[in-house]
């Protein structure tokens, strides 16, 4: 039945093939459509172009290249006894624990992303015990530059608040 579409015409031997149980049929026009390529910031407003690696371009968090560099450091015996003496301040989710929930935290998290302040900012942080979730939920909100901290309230700050806040809770 033709209904007036047209399709292209696939080149001698060309064409897609769809199995249907063991046939195999060939579909006419051999072309399958495919989605566009999103290329813009999925910040919202922002038109530059998209990062290699995420969907935000390199303003708003994206990333052009794995960093291994980065991830070294959390290899380094003086993280993991910094990790564990968190945890066993802390060994609950303190975000969980304003919502009024108990639960296992399995990640210490910096409060200001110490990547975007410099790798000083890797040892001269805020640190909270946060689970799984609640440190997606608030990597998340990082791409966006919103920093909380979970102490008996949620505080919001942005990257104006990081010297002034860590000078006053660390002295």
């Amino acid at each position: 039945m033709d209904v007036g579409i047209t399709r292209p015409v696939p080149h001698q031997g060309q064409g897609s093939i769809r199995r249907k149980g063991s046939i195999r049929k060939r579909i006419p026009g051999g072309t399958i459509p495919t989605a566009p390529f999103n290329t813009k910031c999925s910040h919202l407003g922002c038109k530059n172009s998209r990062s290699k690696l995420n969907s935000y371009c390199l303003d708003h968090g994206g990333k052009e290249s794995l960093s291994r560099d980065y991830d070294a450091i959390y290899n380094t015996a003086a993280w993991r006894q910094l990790r564990t003496a968190q945890l066993s301040r802390h060994p609950l989710c303190q975000a969980c624990l304003v919502e009024g929930k108990v639960t296992l935290a399995l990640h210490v998290d910096h409060v200001f992303p110490w990547r975007r302040f410099g790798e000083q900012a890797f040892r001269r942080n805020i640190l909270q015990s946060l689970c799984q979730p609640h440190h997606s939920y608030k990597t998340g909100l990082e791409q966006r530059g919103i920093y909380e901290a979970y102490t008996d309230k949620v505080e919001q700050f942005t990257d104006d608040d990081y010297a002034r806040v860590v000078a006053e809770r660390l002295g």
